[in-house]
């Protein structure tokens, strides 16, 4: 719940204005990493095994930001190929507190051109994966 600049989690109440650790699980583009300030790679590994790539961490502003290339960093890594729960299992690790994650994809709707930019309005939460 927000409420004068505020979110209340877990009974804490935590500023919009405060550093934050946010993870960003991207496609192509999104794991540049002139995005962001102060860049270095880490790598990781996880009880799922290695993320799709090393993780770049970098500041933006005041928080610190944590980017998994999905599909690796020379887009070696096909779809079905994607150790998805390593990912987010890696930035889990790293104390990221949000994960925003990209895609792009096609459509099979006439009416939806390419270069839309679409937002999903519904969340699938899977429970019971351990993570």
């Amino acid at each position: 719940m927000l409420e004068n600049g505020n979110e209340h989690f877990n009974n804490t109440k935590v500023s919009i204005y405060d550093m934050v650790k946010i993870g960003i699980i991207g496609g192509s583009g999104l794991d540049d990493s002139n995005l962001l300030g102060n860049c270095r790679d880490i790598q990781i590994r996880t009880d799922y095994g290695l993320p799709s790539s090393d993780i770049t961490v970098g500041r933006l502003g005041k928080h610190e930001i944590f980017i998994i290339a999905r599909h690796g960093k020379r887009h070696q890594i096909t779809p079905t190929q994607v150790n998805y729960r390593a990912n987010i299992l890696a930035l889990k690790q790293q104390g990221c507190e949000y994960i925003i994650a990209t895609t792009a994809c096609g459509s099979l709707r006439e009416e939806i051109k390419r270069a839309i930019l679409l937002f999903q309005t519904n969340l699938l939460i899977s429970q019971g994966t351990g993570l």
